[in-house]
Formats: structure tokens, C-alpha cells, sequence
């Protein structure tokens, strides 16, 4: 785009200083913010080097921009998510809700099984988080079919069916001790942890002895139970050898002005799931990876140790989230895990360059289709069927 006089006085003004940016439109409206180590070089970089895709989009509708000068990266990183949250502007590419990933979480007193957004009551032991929420609810369903854990999150004054299905101890009516409960919370955990041999065993044996019964119905439920047991722990079943510390594993790639941040989630040594982040590149690839990672971490907990070999990485996650640990392996195991992260990363950029180019078409008819009816570009379109009227 051809630079207006307005924003290259603009840009002369840019101090090389840590800080927020806010790009506005010609209404003074705020369409994009974003953080800076070095506010100069960042926001000329929009407008003195070609943009692509919504980047280019977000530049063109630039009437002009403001920024508030801090002391620390740390600074800017708290502030750009604040106003973020206060503003929500239509060209901020990360997330923008509230949404954490779920773990599973027992109470430790009468091993009652839910699924927590957050990992901060006592009460509970916490396994997870997961990043596909759907693996989550499947394997809470699982122990639910194969403890007998409370169901009911208040309990009523008679049994449930639960109790006669075999599921439940029905404390609503039984003085259940706290042996037994402590003996239940304990099976529950050593499944989580990835012992599920003895159960496979436990209801083979059932299995097998119903089927010689002629109870046909009750065999092919045991057979479901050992197929689900069997799926699940096969979807966990990437370990880091006996190693069980919990880390996060990420890479990145870039192609065609756009990065893609790969984060595999390991907890307890298994691998949980994966996440993968693709935005526009505004600046160098691995300065960028860094950012992505400190604003993941901003809706996530924390691990006991970060994995990653991009460049600079300890010295500028650190200085934002100083109580964890970085590594950055040269050989072995630990670096497979990289490479595996690196593997997710590119698959990410194929996966959004194949979408781009359907959504940048989409893009295209929608302006065109506003030029017609000379109105604003037609982002949200209603239809109503009113062919029943």
C-alpha cells in the first residue's frame, strides 16, 4: 500500500523501546494490537515490507496507530493481553476466550471423578490437560463403567441405578470407609498412570467365564470395556521411555509469511495431545515461536519443563515465565521429540495453506459482492427460510 504522509510521520516517531502497539481505522476504531521488543522495527515492518493474506488486509484498512512504551517484555506481554481481552480487535489472531484444556480430576476423600478447566483445588488430583477435550470425556466415561464411583454430584435417598448396574457404592444410603475409598482412588490413578493390565485381565477373565455361562450380552460389554481400555491407552501409547516429567515439546516452521507453532502436551510421560498455531509472520521465525509460546502458556498451566532448540528461546521465555525449565537436547530421545513437533508443524502450514485458499476466495466474493450493493464488505450474512410462512 502507498504510505499516507500521516503514517510515515508516524513511523519517524517509533522509539526502539519494549511496548504495545494499537493499529485503528479512519473511525478511530482500534482493529489490531500487538506487542513489540522494539516498537520501531515492528510496526514498520507492516508497512515497509509486502504483506500477504489477513495481514494485508488488516494494513489496508491502517489509517493510523498508537502505542504505550513499557520498561519490560514481561510488561508488554501482560498489557497486549489485557487490551486484547478489553477490545477484542477483528484482526487479532490468537484466542481471544476464556478456554482451558480439560483434565480429569478425583478427589482425593471419596474419588468422585469430574472434568475441571483448572487445576487448582487441593482437593482433587488432576491428570491431564488434554488438548482434544473429546479424549477427556471418553476416558471419564470409561472409569465411570469400570469403578464403582459416585455419580451424583448431590446425593439423593435412595440408590440410583448405578448402584444396581455394580457402578456405584451408593454412599447416599452405605457407610462407605475411607479404606475402601482410599483402595478406589488408588486403582483410578494407577489406570491413569498407564497400568491397565490387570484391568485387561480382570475383565478377560469375565469375559471368558460369562461367555461359558451363555451370557452373551454381559461377555460383549466386558469386550467392549477390554476394546475401549485398549484404544485408549494405544492413543497414549507415545512414551518418553521411563522418563515421567511433565513437558511440553515445541517446534516451529514458516513458509510463505507464515509461521506454525507446534506444542505436544506430555503428562506423566505420555503424550496427551497435540495443538498446533499458524499465523501470519510479522518479524523473524524464531522471535515469533517465542511470543506464540509465552501467550499459549497465558490460557495453560505450566509444565515442570519446556522442550524446544529454538534459538534464544530460554533467554526470552524466561524472562516472562522464569519458574520453569527450558532444555534444548542436541541427540537422543529428548530431540526425536522435537523433530516429531517439527513433523506437526509443517503438517500444520499444509493444512492451512489448502484452507487459506478457499477462505481467501471467500474473501474476494464478499468485497466484490459489497461493491455491487454498494454497502460494507458483507462478513455476516443471515438467511431466513420463509417458505412455512
Amino acid at each position: 500500500m502507498a504510505l499516507t504522509e500521516k503514517l510515515k510521520r508516524l513511523i519517524s516517531l517509533l522509539p526502539d523501546k519494549p511496548g504495545v502497539y494499537q493499529m485503528k481505522d479512519e473511525n478511530d476504531k482500534i482493529i489490531y494490537i500487538g506487542k513489540a521488543k522494539n516498537l520501531k522495527n515492528r510496526v514498520s515492518q507492516y508497512f515497509l515490507r509486502p504483506q500477504t493474506g489477513k495481514v494485508a488486509a488488516m494494513v489496508s484498512h491502517v489509517d493510523h496507530f498508537d502505542f504505550i512504551i513499557v520498561h519490560t517484555d514481561k510488561e508488554a506481554f501482560i498489557l497486549e493481553m489485557n487490551l486484547i481481552q478489553t477490545h477484542y480487535p477483528r484482526y487479532n489472531i490468537m484466542m481471544m476466550d476464556d478456554s482451558h484444556y480439560p483434565y480429569i480430576a478425583i478427589r482425593r476423600e471419596d474419588a468422585f471423578l469430574k472434568i475441571a478447566r483448572r487445576a487448582n483445588d487441593r482437593k482433587y488430583f488432576y491428570f491431564g490437560p488434554f488438548p482434544n477435550a473429546r479424549d477427556a470425556f471418553k476416558i471419564m466415561d470409561l472409569l465411570n463403567r469400570i469403578y464403582p464411583t459416585r455419580k451424583c454430584k448431590t446425593l439423593g435417598k435412595k440408590p440410583c441405578l448405578y448402584f444396581h448396574l455394580g457402578q456405584c457404592l451408593a454412599p447416599c444410603v452405605n457407610e462407605i470407609s475411607q479404606e475402601t475409598y482410599q483402595d478406589l482412588y488408588d486403582k483410578i490413578k494407577s489406570f491413569l498412570d498407564g497400568n491397565t493390565q490387570e484391568v485387561i485381565k480382570e475383565y478377560t477373565e469375565k469375559m471368558k467365564k460369562a461367555s461359558e455361562e451363555l451370557r452373551f450380552e454381559d461377555a460383549q460389554n466386558d469386550k467392549e470395556i477390554i476394546d475401549a481400555i485398549k484404544r485408549i491407552t494405544a492413543k497414549q501409547s507415545v512414551e518418553l521411555s521411563s522418563d515421567r516429567t511433565d513437558r511440553d515439546v515445541f517446534a516451529y516452521s514458516e513458509r510463505d509469511s507464515y509461521i506454525s507453532l507446534s506444542v505436544l502436551t506430555y503428562r506423566n510421560g505420555l503424550l496427551l495431545g497435540k495443538k498446533v498455531i499458524v499465523v501470519p509472520s510479522f518479524e523473524g521465525g524464531a522471535s515469533q515461536a517465542v511470543e506464540l509460546m509465552e501467550e499459549y502458556y497465558q490460557k495453560h498451566d505450566l509444565p515442570k519443563e519446556i522442550l524446544c532448540n529454538i534459538p534464544n528461546a530460554a533467554e526470552e521465555f524466561l524472562s516472562v515465565y522464569p519458574e520453569t525449565k527450558i532444555v534444548s537436547p542436541k541427540e537422543g530421545r529428548l530431540l526425536e521429540q522435537i523433530d516429531l513437533a517439527s513433523l506437526n508443524a509443517k503438517e500444520g502450514l499444509d493444512r492451512h495453506f489448502m484452507s487459506a485458499r478457499l477462505n481467501d476466495d471467500n474473501n474476494a466474493l464478499l468485497e466484490e459482492l459489497g461493491k455491487l450493493l454498494n454497502i460494507p464488505t458483507p462478513y455476516r450474512i443471515e438467511l431466513f427460510d420463509n417458505s412455512h410462512l
